[in-house]
């Protein structure tokens, strides 16, 4: 096989060879640049989604507060640190097989 200078070559290999490098070198470029821009998105979705989360958290905190735990004393029951205290009367509630949670 004989050596063949790039002078020599066909004017469609030249072209190759000078202008593919170029544009694997803008793809690259581009791609880091969108990768680069979607990370910093996903960075804001992320933040926003866990500001939503506890917004919701301290709403249904509130809401517990206010509803579920002045109904449970109206029936005679309580609320301890880890789970809700048994009613007194059982005739208005349910209870699960692990006695924790209140039912219905």
């Amino acid at each position: 096989m004989r050596t063949v200078t790039f002078r020599n070559w066909r004017i469609a290999s030249q072209f190759m060879v000078i202008i593919f490098p170029a544009i694997l070198l803008m793809i690259g470029t581009m791609a880091w640049i969108i990768h680069q821009h979607n990370g910093t998105r996903l960075y804001d979705k992320l933040a926003k989604r866990a500001q939503s989360i506890s917004l919701q958290v301290l709403a249904d905190r509130d809401y517990y507060t206010r509803v579920i735990v002045l109904r449970l004393i109206e029936i005679g029951g309580g609320v301890s640190g880890r789970s809700i205290a048994k009613p007194t009367d059982n005739s208005r509630s349910r209870w699960c097989s692990s006695k924790k949670y209140l039912v219905g």
